[in-house]
């Protein structure tokens, strides 16, 4: 009777995990591809052909919503131009970056594999924030930065 090294025992685990990461990268990095074609294919909305004309004015806000989406279009189209990619490509990175953000918050928090691909993957579900997410419309609702100083409709403004 023989019996096994440690070492090949913990191999399994660690190659499965090792699989497991694997294939969450390479569909979070299929899913990016994706959403780059379809943000260049695909003619802008009205609501993102407004918020490209707010990216042509260099000012610190707007009257109806906070200036990012205008500085992130801005930064797009300064990479690709004023194409459907150029004034999408702030969403697709960002989309990407919250993903990673996404997995590192989990593995911190669980120190387990499984839950990181789950909680990476489960965007990627959603029609309107996995594949097709392609642009960010900000809200000044939900700005908390906005309520507290008072711009839009927050506590602050109500109270004037």
């Amino acid at each position: 009777m023989t019996i096994a090294p440690t070492d090949s025992i913990s191999a399994k685990p660690e190659t499965s995990i090792f699989r497991q990461l694997l294939a969450a990268v390479m569909l979070i990095v299929a899913m990016t591809t994706l959403r780059v074609i379809y943000a260049s294919v695909i003619d802008l909305r009205t609501d993102e052909a407004y918020y490209w004309t707010w990216s042509k004015e260099n000012v610190l806000s707007f009257l109806d919503h906070p200036p990012m989406i205008a500085w992130f279009i801005r930064f797009g189209t300064a990479i690709f131009g004023d194409t459907n990619l150029g004034v999408r490509f702030a969403g697709v990175l960002a989309m990407l970056v919250t993903q990673l953000l996404l997995a590192d918050t989990v593995r911190r928090v669980t120190h387990d594999v499984r839950a990181v691909v789950i909680a990476v993957l489960m965007p990627e579900a959603a029609l309107y924030y996995g594949l097709l997410m392609a642009k960010v419309a900000p809200d000044r609702r939900a700005d908390p930065v906005c309520r507290r100083n008072g711009v839009g409709d927050g506590p602050a403004q109500r109270e004037r």
